[in-house]
C-alpha cells in the first residue's frame, strides 16, 4: 500500500518586546526611627521634563526634612500623594516616563548670556587736533570772607509707616515634635522659681564709713 508521512513543521513566533518606559518610584528609607513623613511642596508637576537629581519634591518628617530627587532623566507622568498628604516609606512616590523626550526642563529655562560679537573690521577715527594750551593769567587776590559757623542740623528722626498684622499658618512637623517635647517636659519635670530678699541697709552704711580706709 502507499503510506504516507506527515512531518511536522515548527513555526516559532517572534513576540514583540515590550519596552518599559514608565517606572514608579517609592519613597526610599530616610532613617531607622522614622516611617512616615508629609508631602511639602511640588516643584515639579505632571507632564514637566526632569533630569537626573532635580528636586522633584520634598518629605518633612518629626526629625528631618528629606528632599527626593529624580533618579532618571524623562517627563512626570504622576503624583500618588497630593501635597500636605501623609505618606509611608516603601509607598509609591512619583512616576516617571524614562522614554520621553519631553518638553523644557526648568533647569533649561535660565536666560543664557550672550556674549557680544567681536567687529571683523574697526575703521580707524581721525584723531581731532588738541588746541594749544593758553598761558594762565594772573587773577587779583581775592579777600577772605568770615562766615558764621553753622549750626548742625539734628539728624532726622526714622518714621515708621503700615500696620503691624497676624496671620496663622501650619506649623511642620519637625516644629510640632518639638512643641510637644516641651510641653511634656513642663508637665513631667518640677519648674520652680525662688525669689530671696536681703535687707542690705546694713552692708550699705558700713560701706559708707570705712570707704576712705579701702
Amino acid at each position: 500500500g502507499l503510506f504516507g508521512r506527515v512531518g511536522s513543521v515548527a513555526v516559532r513566533i517572534a513576540r514583540p518586546q515590550v519596552r518599559e518606559v514608565a517606572k514608579v518610584f517609592n519613597l526610599p528609607t530616610i532613617a531607622d526611627s522614622i516611617s512616615d513623613g508629609t508631602v511639602g511642596k511640588w516643584h515639579f508637576q505632571p507632564g514637566d521634563a526632569v533630569k537626573t537629581d532635580d528636586l522633584i519634591s520634598t518629605v518633612e518628617t518629626d526629625k528631618v526634612a528629606y528632599e527626593f530627587r529624580s533618579p532618571v532623566n524623562g517627563v512626570l507622568l504622576k503624583h500618588f500623594v497630593p501635597k500636605d498628604g501623609n505618606i509611608k516609606v516603601g509607598e509609591p512616590f512619583v512616576e516617571i516616563d524614562v522614554d520621553a523626550a519631553g518638553g523644557k526642563s526648568k533647569s533649561d529655562d535660565a536666560p543664557k548670556e550672550e556674549t557680544p560679537k567681536a567687529e571683523s573690521k574697526k575703521e580707524a577715527s581721525p584723531k581731532p587736533e588738541q588746541p594749544k594750551p593758553e598761558a594762565p593769567k594772573a587773577e587779583p587776590p581775592k579777600a577772605e570772607v568770615k562766615t558764621a559757623p553753622k549750626e548742625p542740623t539734628p539728624a532726622p528722626q526714622p518714621v515708621f509707616t503700615g500696620s503691624r498684622s497676624e496671620r496663622n499658618v501650619p506649623m511642620s512637623r519637625m516644629r510640632q515634635r518639638i512643641a510637644q517635647r516641651l510641653k511634656d517636659s513642663q508637665n513631667t519635670n518640677a519648674m520652680l522659681t525662688t525669689f530671696n530678699e536681703i535687707d542690705m541697709s546694713g552692708y550699705i552704711t558700713l560701706r559708707e564709713e570705712l570707704k576712705d580706709v579701702f
